[in-house]
């Protein structure tokens, strides 16, 4: 979801998680909770990490402002870029780990943002581990600092995107929960999750139970848990349990693919028979000669010297005649 989609997916977005609020458009500028005011006491508070604050290069041919620093527990990168639009897009990283150290770099979309006039921001969070409610709090706490950071003028919108765990703080950022409960509350103009943890803890179960089963049934139990050893038992488990393994969706598709465009095909694989275009007719056949396209078939056919059925054209014969 990249050029000129990026808007609009994020407005879309918007106006779900914004349906039924009366709030305003940005967060109100200080905390009213106290911290995680309501929340049960969790382990994870008790962690102590330290941030550290990496340099920010400018990219070739892409004149800006970089800024960096520590703000709170956390560490910060910021750009905006000359042709500045006057929108800003945070940015939430995905799983770091368990270490002590906290690091902060750029989204993997920053050269295409900043050609389109968008500022970015992106925090470490103040903490590691799977720990999505530092990463709303973090990185809202950063979009609400940003004027005062850069001594810019308050962007007139604000989206958030993220990869994997950050797919889950750009989601959760902007549920109706969140904008109720958070310390800092930012009222996002739209999210856009990427490959997100967006099943929670049913994601983490399903991945538990899923490996949990094929161990036992391949007679390769676990010895402990976590089973921090199942990838290493990963090729004696298939042996065990399949004598083959369907192709993946994308492999099916290929494989189809490959059948309608023949001269598109490995080598090796050339030998096989051309299947008949009668063996391909129906809907989708129809569909392409109705809209004035060439059936792959047909052009599969021709590509490669078989000949083709005649067709003859119709007379119509008037009723009465």
């Amino acid at each position: 979801m990249f050029p000129n989609k990026l808007t609009m997916a994020c407005a879309g977005v918007a106006l779900v998680g914004a349906l039924g609020l009366t709030a305003d458009a940005f967060a109100r500028q200080k905390s009213i909770l106290p911290p995680y005011s309501g929340s049960e006491a969790r382990e994870q508070d008790g962690r102590t990490f330290t941030p550290v604050v990496s340099p920010l290069d400018a990219l070739p041919g892409l004149p800006s402002e970089r800024w960096t620093g520590l703000l709170g527990n956390a560490s910060y990168q910021i750009e905006v870029p000359a042709n500045w639009n006057g929108m800003l897009v945070m940015y939430a990283h995905g799983y770091r780990g368990e270490g002590p150290e906290l690091t902060v770099g750029p989204p993997a979309i920053r050269a295409w943002l900043l050609q389109q006039g968008y500022a970015w921001a992106a925090s470490s969070y103040s903490a590691n581990y799977y720990d999505v409610r530092a990463g709303i709090e973090d990185t809202n706490a950063l979009a609400l600092a940003f004027s005062e950071l850069t001594g810019r003028p308050e962007p007139q919108k604000i989206y958030i995107t993220g990869h994997s765990m950050g797919g889950h703080v750009a989601a959760a950022a902007v549920e109706a929960e969140t904008y109720a409960t958070a310390n800092h509350r930012v009222r996002y103009a739209g999210s856009v999750p990427m490959c997100g943890v967006t099943g929670d803890t049913f994601e983490f179960e399903y991945l538990m139970d899923f490996t949990l089963a094929a161990q036992h049934l391949a007679g390769l139990g676990p010895t402990g848990f976590p089973a921090s050893d199942f990838q290493q038992k990963l090729p004696q488990i298939i042996a065990a349990l399949w004598t083959s393994i369907r192709p993946s969706l994308g492999a099916r598709r290929e494989a189809r693919r490959h059948r309608a465009q023949p001269h598109r095909r490995p080598a090796a694989d050339l030998r096989r028979r051309l299947p008949h275009p009668a063996a391909e007719r129906g809907p989708r056949h129809w569909r392409a000669r109705r809209h004035g396209q060439r059936h792959p078939c047909r052009l599969a056919h021709r590509q490669h010297g078989h000949p083709l059925p005649v067709r003859r054209p119709r007379r119509h014969v008037p009723r009465g005649t």
